[in-house]
């Protein structure tokens, strides 16, 4: 689901109305003629339309330099590339966006990718960018489900326990 009808869904739950789309290069959502500050950290290749997106991958950084494309063949990087609206931003640094302005922010599997020192920080830096009012949506994977295969799988004297479970957990 795109991030968002997600806002879009808590609006019309609570009976507030329509969100609309502006289409356009500086397209943004409004809502009741209220420009929408809507931020997606570590949106990766999930862009989503009316939505700033933030990601803080090293190849995103190289990407956006002068001749990063060429730079990051030479090094070896991926073929991958970001889509154009993708800014690059590092949520444990700073907010991504002027404190207090963000309707809403949004991230799907960014956090079990960072230390916890790392992840209180970047909550922390989200909560300055909401209004008041805002919404933070945060997906993580299910541990306890990853955790129960993996007793399963000692229960069962699994050789491979430890294996299947750093692979299912992508560590």
């Amino acid at each position: 689901m795109e991030p968002s009808h997600i806002l879009r869904s808590r609006l019309l739950l609570a009976g507030a109305g329509e969100l609309h789309h502006q289409p356009g290069p500086n397209a943004c959502r409004t809502y009741k003629g209220i420009k929408m500050n809507l931020i997606h950290n570590g949106c990766g290749d999930q862009v989503g339309r009316s939505w700033q997106n933030f990601d803080m991958s090293p190849m995103l950084f190289v990407e956006r330099l002068p001749f990063g494309k060429l730079l990051k063949r030479l090094i070896g990087g991926a073929d991958y590339a970001f889509l154009p609206g993708v800014q690059f931003g590092n949520i444990v640094s700073a907010p991504l966006v002027k404190r207090g302005t963000a309707n809403a922010a949004y991230a799907s599997h960014v956090l079990e990718h960072l230390t916890r020192e790392d992840a209180l920080a970047a909550i922390r830096n989200v909560f300055e960018m909401l209004a008041p009012g805002g919404v933070f949506r945060l997906i993580v994977p299910d541990l306890a489900w990853r955790a129960r295969l993996y007793l399963s799988d000692l229960d069962q004297n699994s050789f491979d326990a430890s294996s299947n479970f750093m692979r299912s957990a992508i560590l």
